[in-house]
């Protein structure tokens, strides 16, 4: 950076030196440069009220932030204006504010160059986030140029990151995961490290719902808790921990899981804090492994009830409780909630992220265990068709005491293991004498006097199916009539 733009007694910083206070986001570092201008100047002057703005945002105030940089905007006319407008648009299409951003950047003409490749890499988001993908990929190719003829190594950093971001929305995987090891990397280089995390988030996101390589997925969440606490950012370190946790529960990894709930209950989030959805999923999961359904079931209604944000994500909430009510013996609720996460899970027309397409299969994949463990395996074997599981891989891991985590992904370990648990759990309640649950309900319905006829319009079966049924439960029990099955169904506790 030129070092020719020295502070003067009546301007405390040179305005590139604020841009790369700025871009670094160091909360202290912030704070001290504010400390320079004089209380009256902190209330009037551009620089001073884009520092106060930037640590409202830093703070988690950034509606107020936004607000005081866009009255720095308004109030400076000189070169400053440029990179003013670059520290604020980045965060309003973080909030999907493209409007107001596009009109920011349609409000200025004939930038300096290393703010073409700013502006021109924000409008490659803005139009990939927008669909245009074409038109993304002509304007990051543009902004690379610029950037490469700016030498100016945190707006190189800076403009590298928003095309890896570009490359994301456009699904251009390996691209997005290209540009964000290089941003990562220059960012860690001039210790912008609040940007080097979200260039690892980045990354992890890549790692986990594309790539599926939770070893990789582990690192790169790692990476983003250790810049975000290198920078004082706790809400973003906390994403990193979740992340890690998430990575945790998924892959069945008990102890991890264990060390990174300790770190993130002795360190409270806020209560802004977005990423509650992948949190209360590792809690479930590992209710689950411990036989604890019932507290299982009572995290997923809350979930249910105001986080879930995707419909990937309803689903896989769906499927867990499904499993979770089958193995509190609960089955006409069990087979509800097992047909609603099929329904849930079904690919829905138009564009799919690749992260809504794994956990549809994920949530898929409970529905089918769900059926399987309620004596309704035709129904299981039926949901996992060719498009969910081209390759055979999962229908291939169910066997009749379970699933084998084995034959699943890794990152599908964890699933397996709450799984097992259920079907555990599930034996348990079960009668003796190896009778389905479907037979159980049915023997269940012989006391009240219930014919064939009536018990196959009550379940919506056929009569020869019920007949057939019966038939099953007089072999199992050893009985030769309807008199002698309750007899026997009640010395051994099957019903009352």
């Amino acid at each position: 950076m030129p070092d020719a733009l020295n502070d003067r007694d009546d301007q405390p910083q040179s305005f590139l030196r604020l841009y790369e206070v700025a871009a670094r986001a160091y909360l202290p570092e912030v704070e001290a440069e504010i400390g320079r201008f004089s209380a009256k100047a902190r209330l009037r002057e551009p620089a001073a009220l884009v520092l106060r703005g930037l640590r409202s945002i830093l703070q988690g105030d950034t509606s107020g932030g936004c607000a005081l940089m866009q009255r720095a905007i308004e109030h400076d006319q000189t070169e400053a204006r440029f990179y003013y407008i670059d520290l604020l648009v980045p965060v309003l299409v973080s909030r999907a504010e493209f409007d107001e951003a596009e009109a920011f950047l349609d409000g200025v003409s004939l930038p300096p160059i290393p703010m073409q490749a700013a502006f021109t890499s924000t409008r490659a988001v803005i139009a990939a986030r927008r669909g245009f993908d074409a038109e993304s990929r002509r304007l990051a190719a543009e902004a690379l140029s610029a950037a490469s003829r700016a030498d100016f190594p945190i707006i190189f950093a800076r403009v590298t990151q928003r095309l890896s971001l570009a490359a994301f929305y456009r699904e251009d995987y390996d691209e997005a995961q290209e540009r964000g090891l290089e941003a990562a990397r220059l960012d860690e280089r001039v210790n912008a490290f609040r940007s080097a995390a979200l260039a690892y988030s980045v990354l992890y996101i890549l790692a986990h719902s594309y790539s599926g390589d939770s070893d990789m997925a582990r690192f790169y969440a790692e990476r983003v808790s250790l810049n975000a606490k290198r920078a004082l950012d706790e809400s973003m370190q906390n994403y990193g921990l979740v992340a890690q946790l998430h990575i945790a529960a998924e892959s069945g990894d008990r102890r991890r899981l264990g060390s990174i709930r300790a770190r993130l209950f002795a360190n409270p989030m806020h209560e802004q804090y977005r990423e509650r959805f992948a949190f209360v999923l590792s809690e479930t999961l590992l209710a689950g492994w411990s036989g604890r359904f019932d507290s299982a079931i009572a995290a997923l209604m809350t979930l249910r009830d105001g986080e879930v944000r995707f419909r990937g994500d309803r689903a896989l909430t769906t499927g867990l409780l499904a499993i979770a009510t089958a193995a509190n013996g609960h089955i006409d609720e069990a087979r509800r909630l097992s047909r609603r996460a099929i329904s849930e899970s079904a690919q829905q027309r138009g564009h799919e992220a690749s992260f809504e397409r794994r956990v549809r299969i994920v949530a898929r994949y409970l529905a089918a265990a769900t059926c399987h463990l309620i004596g309704d395996a035709s129904r299981g074997v039926r949901s996992l068709s060719a498009h969910f599981d081209p390759q055979g891989r999962l229908l291939a891991s169910f066997g009749s005491d379970g699933v084998d985590a084995d034959r699943l992904p890794p990152l599908m370990h964890g699933y397996a293991f709450y799984i097992n648990s259920a079907f555990a759990a599930f034996r348990r309640l079960r009668p003796a004498h190896g009778l389905t649950p479907v037979e159980v309900e049915v023997l269940r319905s012989l006391p009240t006097g219930g014919t064939v006829a009536k018990i196959a319009a009550e379940r919506g079966k056929s009569k020869k199916t019920v007949a057939r049924q019966v038939e099953s439960i007089y072999a199992k029990l050893g009985a030769k009539n309807r008199i002698e099955a309750i007899n026997r169904a009640r010395e051994t506790g099957l019903i009352r």
